[in-house]
C-alpha cells in the first residue's frame, strides 16, 4: 500500500490539534497561557545570557520576569531556573527574541519533537502510526505536562 502525504498531512494538523486541545481543556490547569511557565524562565536566563550576566541571578530574572506583561507581571514570586549549565546551549537563542516570539518557537520545536518521537517510536516497533497511537501518546500524561508547562 502506498504512503498518501496528504493523509499524514491531516493525521499532523489533527494531532497538533488534539493537543492545544487537551492542554487548554484540562481542569486541573491553573494557567492562563499554557506551555508558558517554564518557558518565562528559560527566557528570562536568556536575555541574562544574551547580556553576559548571571542566568541564576534571582532578583535580574524577576525583574526581567515581571517586566513581561502577559505571564510574568502576574507572579508573585520569579521562577528560577534549576536546570545545570548544559541546558545554556539549548535556550541561548531565546534571549535574542521578545516573549512572544520565543513562545512561537518553543510552541513549534516542542510539537517537533513530539512528532518525531512518536514516529521514531513507530520506526523502532516497525509498525505504522495510526490515529489510535497518536491520541494514546497525545493524552499521556508527561505530553499534556510538557505542553501545559513548556519544559525543557
Amino acid at each position: 500500500m502506498k504512503s498518501n502525504p496528504l493523509r499524514h498531512l491531516k493525521l499532523i494538523i489533527a494531532t497538533i490539534l488534539l493537543g492545544v486541545l487537551l492542554v487548554q481543556l484540562n481542569p486541573t490547569s491553573q494557567f492562563e497561557r499554557p506551555g508558558q511557565v517554564d518557558l518565562l524562565e528559560y527566557w528570562a536566563a536568556a536575555k541574562l545570557i544574551e547580556n553576559s550576566e548571571n542566568p541564576y541571578n534571582p532578583d535580574r530574572i524577576a525583574q526581567i520576569q515581571r517586566a513581561e506583561p502577559t505571564t510574568g507581571a502576574t507572579l508573585s514570586e520569579p521562577i528560577l531556573m534549576w536546570n545545570p549549565p548544559f541546558v545554556v546551549p539549548v535556550i541561548t537563542f531565546l534571549g535574542k527574541l521578545s516573549f512572544t516570539e520565543s513562545r512561537i518557537w518553543w510552541t513549534g520545536a516542542t510539537f517537533l519533537s513530539l512528532f518525531l518521537s512518536i514516529f521514531l517510536i513507530g520506526i523502532a516497533r516497525h509498525r505504522n502510526i495510526t490515529w489510535k497511537t497518536i491520541v494514546a501518546l497525545m493524552i499521556f500524561f508527561p505530553v499534556v505536562s510538557i505542553l501545559q508547562f513548556g519544559h525543557i
